[in-house]
């Protein structure tokens, strides 16, 4: 399977949809079989809030045996490509140094515990990054003169869905995962 799945490539069905909601269907068939070794149905949902937007991801089992998965988000945010090293965030143990204007940068962290993290971002102002506990891994990603950023809460980092460190859905059951992206100032 691609880094990045299968399922931004795939139509979606509309279901629900209200001047400050959508909700998006998709359901496993013969493109996502030969990708993907397993029946699901999965709703994205995203909601305009006042200050942001929440994103939420129902994952549903439809198959006789666990379900892998590994879901995360990549919420680009604008900042000058001059400018990336001011970023300042409240991630502990996060090297600062590590946002650079002057090579691409890819590089990942333990995101909190608490599923709560705030950025300033230069010309932006602070965004609060709050996300569902199981996104365990924040990765951070940009280009060379390129203005934006990309802070991506993930279940875990590149590979995850090989490792224990996925989340695995029993026959059945159904997860749901969660971001939510509000501006403070």
């Amino acid at each position: 399977m691609n880094q990045h799945g299968f399922g931004r490539n795939l139509p979606w069905r509309v279901v629900e949809q209200r001047q400050d909601f959508l909700r998006l269907l998709l359901l496993s068939g013969k493109e996502t079989l030969s990708q993907y070794p397993y029946k699901f149905v999965v709703e994205q949902s995203a909601m305009i809030l006042p200050r942001g937007l929440q994103l939420e991801l129902l994952i549903c089992n439809m198959d006789t045996r666990p379900l892998t998965v590994s879901p995360g988000w990549h919420p680009y945010f604008s900042c000058p490509s001059d400018q990336k090293e001011k970023i300042k965030t409240s991630v502990p143990g996060l090297d600062a140094h590590q946002f650079s204007s002057h090579k691409e940068f890819d590089f990942g962290g333990i995101a909190p515990q608490n599923g709560r993290a705030t950025f300033w971002i230069p010309e932006r102002g602070t965004i609060s990054l709050s996300f569902n506990p199981r996104m365990r891994h924040l990765q951070f990603w940009s280009q060379v003169e390129k203005d934006f950023v990309c802070i991506e809460p993930f279940t875990g980092p590149n590979n995850t869905v090989n490792t224990e460190q996925r989340v695995d859905i029993p026959p059945g059951e159904a997860r749901t995962f969660w971001m939510r992206i509000e501006v403070l100032d």
